[in-house]
């Protein structure tokens, strides 16, 4: 009996290490794929790997090919497959993410919100979601929201430029000229030859001074 225990044991052992064999280079392939942006190979890839029995229900490649949907701009087929990856495990947050970035880009803000709030709920630190999240209120107008969350990432990610941007677009949407110019000015100048902020600042300091002979 011991000896059946042992070799059940054993056979078991084996499989979990074919397995594993087959699972890390299929995964590192999908990585480097996405690395080099080869994005139709990576979506191509991951569907030949969801037809085996070890892939049929692998969240990583439904993860995977929900990205390189995104990359290609097949949002519906990056909704689709991100969904499905939540209905095999709720806590993927990075799915909840790349789904948001697909309803932000189909023009549907609110379920986009929806989705970063609740993978920020998964994982409170993570960036990508609380940037994407500025976004979709951007779209929503949710202007004052839009600052306060700016303010707290700034400080921490100086080097996200796209955020003074965010800022400075919000506070000129609601009359805070003053405010806006500097945001604009900040990046004007990290960024000088194309700038599509250089003429809302030439408006911003207009609306500023005639503000000021108003007064």
């Amino acid at each position: 009996m011991d000896g059946f225990k042992a070799l059940v044991i054993l056979i078991f052992i084996f499989l979990v290490i074919l397995m594993l064999i087959s699972v890390l280079p299929s995964m590192v392939l999908g990585i480097v794929l996405h690395r080099f942006k080869k994005y139709r190979l990576a979506s191509n890839f991951a569907t030949a790997l969801l037809k085996t029995p070890f892939f049929r229900r692998s969240q990583s490649c439904l993860i995977n090919r929900s990205l390189a949907h995104l990359e290609l701009k097949e949002y519906q087929l990056t909704i689709e497959d991100s969904t499905h990856a939540i209905e095999l495990n709720e806590t993927a947050f990075v799915a909840y993410n790349i789904r948001g970035m697909a309803y932000i880009q189909v023009k549907q803000p609110q379920k986009a919100l929806q989705d970063f709030n609740r993978a920020l709920e998964l994982r409170p630190s993570y960036y990508s979601a609380q940037r994407n999240r500025v976004s979709a209120n951007m779209d929503l107008k949710r202007y004052e929201q839009v600052i306060q969350e700016c303010n707290k990432l700034i400080p921490l990610h100086p080097k996200d430029h796209g955020l003074n941007g965010f800022r400075g677009l919000a506070n000129f949407s609601i009359g805070r000229y003053e405010e806006a110019s500097k945001d604009f000015d900040y990046v004007i100048k990290l960024y000088p030859e194309v700038n599509p902020f250089t003429k809302l600042k030439e408006i911003a300091t207009n609306m500023q001074a005639a503000a000021a002979k108003d007064q």
